[in-house]
């Protein structure tokens, strides 16, 4: 984990900068780095302009976020942390006199073994050793219970201690609600696709294992996105497309990078593969600043249009991006591609980096069917057919590709459905600004919108008591903004009636 000090940059060693990083190949000169490791305390090693300083013991943080990984470093924005960051320089200060401002200086915390901060890089390694040396620095916190889950039982790995699971948004049991929380598209699957249920064949087809290469999937796909058949690979969801691809790309000795406000399942992969993160920071109007991605990595994954902004990075940064970084793997997440932008299928044949990952959950209505896939060249795909292959041969069933085929087949039903959810888009964004929300432009099936008369958490509970669900993320930098997804226009209309209920109620400036 790592945290600014005051007065110090964290970018490259330019001033102003916002790279929550401290990954050694990306400090430079003006940087300061905290990383903790397991142990109760900590000796600090104070190199002030190149010049060693004395030793200080500080305390172990608390159950405060900090990471607990078997000596892994873990990335979050410093402002998460900024009280004990300021804290801890401050201590650091007294003992050594030579912390002050724009001075060139790294901080690094010891365990009681005396082993050095970098090791927290171990669980990109595999084999018995290294597993052996985890273990050797596993801290006693990392047995305490989270979320009420018993991280003690005795039947499991000691490795579900670190797991920290995706939490995805609710999915209402009983209640009837209006659900504007998961992104899902309000519109039923093309006819065309639900007919393939009806076909004679299917209880054969059901009979037997599934093709396990997909290949007429693949197909209808690559004649889809204008690709080869073998620059195509399907999985179950792109959850798992991604999963395959942080297992056959990621796990190496430079962290992998993506924003520090977006798709959360990214951490959760990192944690569950031992891979090494950063995570720039977007700007304050939450577009990626493709400079901050320069530098060593093992790779960079973002979602574009970006998840849970909505804002889309133009092609010409992608190709940045592949530029920056052109021996390792840049996979764009393409979840939202279909309700604004450019693909960027269309550079597959000119970038050997470059792995598109794309879902029918969204703009195809399917995900209930639980459908993703991947374009990339040939080498990309053979890499993630290998780890699919050591996984489950068979992650597609039938049904799932002849009605995913039958659904991407139909082009007319996609841009008819497509089109309407950016008609409503559009109307409920002017809607929202008149209602005073700051409302961040989005090229995707929902909005990402701040209340200015009412703190969101207070929106989205009042919401929620008429019927109405949205999601609110009780995270950093959005802890005040809701996302709502676009729902038929008689959805939406009801959102905007109980909002303006809502905002018109007396008091309601009062309770932010």
């Amino acid at each position: 984990m790592v945290q600014h000090l005051p007065g110090l940059q964290l970018r490259h060693g330019q001033p102003g900068g916002n790279h929550q990083c401290g990954h050694p190949g990306h400090t430079a000169a003006g940087d300061a780095v905290v990383r903790y490791l397991p142990g109760d305390e900590y000796n600090a090693e104070v190199a002030a302009g190149g010049r060693g300083g004395p030793a200080v013991g500080l305390p172990r943080p608390d159950a405060d976020g900090a990471d607990r990984r078997y000596g892994s470093v873990r990335r979050h924005p410093a402002d998460q942390h900024r009280d004990q960051a300021q804290g801890h320089a401050a201590a650091l200060a007294g003992a050594t006199g030579r912390i002050r401002r724009q001075e060139p200086v790294t901080v690094r915390y010891r365990d009681r073994a005396g082993g050095d901060g970098h090791r927290g890089r171990e669980p990109s390694r595999t084999g018995s050793k290294s597993r052996q040396r985890r273990r050797q620095h596993l801290s006693p916190h990392c047995r305490q219970s989270r979320g009420g889950s018993d991280l003690t039982n005795p039947f499991w790995s000691p490795a579900l201690a670190d797991l920290q699971p995706y939490v995805p948004g609710e999915q209402p049991r009983g209640r009837k609600l209006i659900k504007l929380n998961t992104n899902e598209n309000p519109y039923p699957p093309s006819q065309h696709a639900m007919a393939t249920l009806a076909d004679p064949a299917l209880p054969e087809a059901l009979r037997r294992y599934p093709d396990p290469e997909s290949v007429d999937l693949c197909a209808t796909i690559a004649t889809h996105c204008g690709v080869q058949p073998e620059q195509v690979f399907v999985g179950n969801g792109s959850d798992e497309v991604l999963a395959h691809a942080f297992y056959s790309f990621f796990r190496r000795e430079e962290p992998l990078l993506f924003p520090d406000i977006t798709y959360s399942f990214y951490p959760v992969y990192c944690n569950l593969y031992g891979i090494e993160y950063c995570t720039p920071a977007l700007r304050d109007d939450f577009t990626v600043d493709v400079d901050d991605y320069a530098g060593p990595a093992a790779g960079v994954i973002l979602p574009n249009p970006n998840a849970p902004t909505g804002r889309i990075l133009p092609l010409e940064e992608i190709e940045r991006l592949l530029q920056l970084h052109p021996a390792r793997v840049v996979a764009v997440d393409e979840a939202y591609i279909d309700f604004g932008g450019d693909s960027a299928a269309t550079l597959i044949d000119r970038y050997p980096n470059l792995l598109v990952i794309r879902t029918l959950s969204k703009s195809h209505a399917l995900a209930g069917l639980r459908l993703g896939y991947a374009l990339g060249q040939a080498h990309l795909i053979e890499g993630l057919q290998r780890t699919k292959n050591s996984f489950n041969s068979y992650p597609i069933d039938s049904v799932a590709q002849h009605l995913g085929a039958a659904a991407i087949s139909d082009e007319a039903w996609l841009q008819e459905s497509s089109g309407k959810v950016i008609d409503t888009r559009t109307r409920v964004a002017e809607t929202l600004h008149e209602l005073d929300f700051e409302v961040v432009p989005s090229m995707a099936n929902f909005v990402l919108a701040r209340p200015r008369g009412m703190g969101a958490e207070a929106v989205y509970g009042a919401l929620r008591e008429k019927g109405i669900l949205v999601r609110y993320f009780n995270k950093p930098r959005i802890s005040e903004y809701l996302r709502i997804s676009i729902g038929t226009d008689e959805e939406m209309d009801a959102l905007l009636g109980a909002l303006r209920e809502i905002l018109a109620a007396p008091g309601t400036s009062q309770n932010r």
